[in-house]
């Protein structure tokens, strides 16, 4: 992003279901697969459902590593740093509820776990890593009630539906 964001940041992309959120990440990495290798953790859907949908798009799909399987923290952490040696230095997670962690531990800290681990890897490595995460209507600044993950942040992108309004729409369509 020439300075925008940097490696060695952890980028939440958050919001309501159906927001948007993995069409943005997805965009965002087609945008750098131009480029560069990087990897995608495809956990929200199948791999094939993606490759479908861009056959004949211009997107480089041999610079993307779409991986699907692996949904626990310590995989993921192991197979970005596996991934990182090749070279790769951007990453999407699709999505953080989908991430597993150890057993044994409360809800709060399971989150915990999650967004440390990726942060800590993210700075060791100098790799950007953009993780898509739900959050509430009742609470937007903290995915899934974990006060970590807006703490081990970099960058919090927050999408919401919003209802256009009236005049906005009459501009719109006054202009076509």
């Amino acid at each position: 992003f020439d300075g925008g964001i940097e490696v060695g940041q952890l980028v939440l992309i958050s919001g309501d279901p159906e927001a948007g959120k993995t069409m943005l990440g997805t965009q965002i990495l087609e945008n750098i697969a131009k480029s560069y290798k990087v990897g995608f953790f495809c956990f929200e859907f199948t791999i094939q459902s993606y490759l479908k949908a861009k056959k004949n798009s211009r997107v480089n799909l041999n610079n993307i590593i779409a991986l699907n399987d692996g949904y626990n923290i310590n995989e993921i952490a192991m197979t970005i740093k596996e991934m990182a040696k090749t070279g790769v230095r951007v990453f999407l997670i699709d999505s953080q509820m989908r991430i597993t962690s150890p057993a044994g531990r409360n809800m709060e800290e399971e989150e915990s776990l999650k967004f440390s681990t990726l942060a800590k890897i993210c700075h060791s490595l100098d790799v950007l890593i953009f993780l898509i995460v739900q959050t509430s209507k009742g609470d937007r600044d903290n995915p899934m009630g974990s006060k970590k993950g807006g703490h081990e942040a970099s960058i919090i992108m927050r999408i919401e539906h919003t209802k256009a309004k009236d005049e906005n729409l009459r501009e719109f369509n006054e202009s076509e």
